[in-house]
């Protein structure tokens, strides 16, 4: 004879003879505590009962979310009925993608629990336990990948009004970027902490590298530090990729990447004679650089530029490396035009080169022009 008690309730079973084995129906009472004996019966009477041996019934599962993904619903047995069973526990183990974090947010909770430490009836997010109710949006933001998510109701003779309800999202626990300075010579990255529960701080990791080199410079920062410089020295020009990710003791976060040049170029007003030219690492320029200056006339006068060196990269229609003034392009030393061009107003001067073939680049003499001259320059033409 088998006897099932849960609860209040108490039911028994007569099993045969020739039985060892026997499945119970659990599912009406998931989570709840099972105790159970075996007592023998023979022809001659009743013999003696096992001990007693007590389990609780399935209630809970495991999951990995994808990346981004959504529980939409995780909540206490019998908790659209609005109620509770006495004695309960249920486990959920929730684990999101690597690098990210997992936002609880609480629907509802309202747990028969009259401790102010939750220690009756509570639930448990790792170890922060919960038991009444959650200011409106209020949430819970994991330090780390995974959540064991416990559901504990204490004894009791009947059931209890309330039961929780809990959605869960995978999310990218990032800082953000609220600034990214490009100045001649640095790249300045600043940043706020990202939200967190219970006021984690965060350390952060800082990894960059001039593109195309594989080489990546890592730093480790602590938590009070929201900005760093990192100097660009003679990558001028140069792309930068950057990554900025979170620390916990468990692991990195999932990164925030950027990608930005270093400065090159500036403006310029001509009122004198000056030459601008490509920056260069051994006499030569390096790959994948941009720069652009701006060159302005002084009060309304014509100034001139004239090319004074042109080493490139020869290509077709200058598709590799090319020095442009506005939108006309120069990478062959027979592009050169014979006179100086003559302008009086704002004149873009670009250069730019890719990744492969490297030379010594240009220099772009400017000066001003005598407006009488100019004219008289024209006047003798006609």
């Amino acid at each position: 004879m088998l006897t099932i008690k849960t609860g209040q309730q108490q039911s028994t079973i007569l099993i045969a003879p020739n039985r060892q084995t026997h499945y119970i129906y659990t599912a009406n009472h998931p989570g709840g505590r099972y105790e159970m004996t075996v007592t023998a019966f023979s022809p001659t009477g009743r013999g003696e009962t096992s001990a007693p041996i007590s389990t609780v019934s399935a209630c809970g599962y495991d999951i990995v979310l994808p990346p981004n993904g959504i529980i939409h619903s995780l909540h206490s047995p019998y908790f659209l009925k609005k109620f509770y069973e006495p004695d309960v526990a249920c486990q959920w183990n929730i684990r999101a993608s690597e690098g990210q974090r997992l936002k609880v947010h609480f629907d509802a909770i309202n747990l028969a629990d009259n401790t102010l430490a939750c220690m009756e009836d509570y639930v448990m997010i790792n170890e922060d336990r919960f038991c009444r109710n959650v200011s409106t949006g209020g949430y819970y933001i994991t330090n780390k990948t995974d959540a064991k998510i416990i559901f504990k109701s204490s004894l009791g003779i009947t059931v209890k009004p309330g039961g929780f309800n809990i959605s869960i999202e995978a999310i990218d626990v990032m800082p953000t970027v609220t600034q990214v300075v490009n100045s001649p010579g640095l790249i300045r990255l600043n940043w706020v902490p990202p939200e967190s529960m219970k006021n984690t701080s965060y350390k952060y990791a800082l990894k960059y590298r001039v593109l195309p080199e594989l080489n990546q410079k890592v730093l480790r920062l602590g938590p009070s530090i929201h900005q760093f410089v990192i100097p660009t020295g003679g990558d001028i020009g140069r792309q930068y990729e950057l990554e900025l990710s979170i620390i916990t003791k468990e692991e990195e976060g999932r990164p925030i990447k950027y990608t930005v040049r270093s400065a090159c170029g500036h403006n310029v007003t001509v009122d004198h004679t000056g030459i601008i030219h490509n920056p260069s690492s051994f006499g030569l320029y390096q790959p994948d650089v941009l720069c652009e200056w701006y060159i302005t006339a002084f009060q309304g006068q014509y100034f001139q530029l004239r090319i004074s060196t042109l080493e490139l990269e020869s290509s077709q229609n200058c598709e590799n490396d090319f020095l442009a003034i506005n939108s006309q392009k120069y990478c062959n030393t027979s592009d050169i035009p014979v006179s100086a061009l003559i302008f009086n107003d704002t004149v873009r001067v670009s250069f730019h080169s890719n990744g492969s073939v490297q030379r010594r680049g240009f220099s772009l003499r400017y000066e001003m022009v005598c407006t009488a001259i100019f004219f008289l320059k024209i006047i003798s033409f006609e």
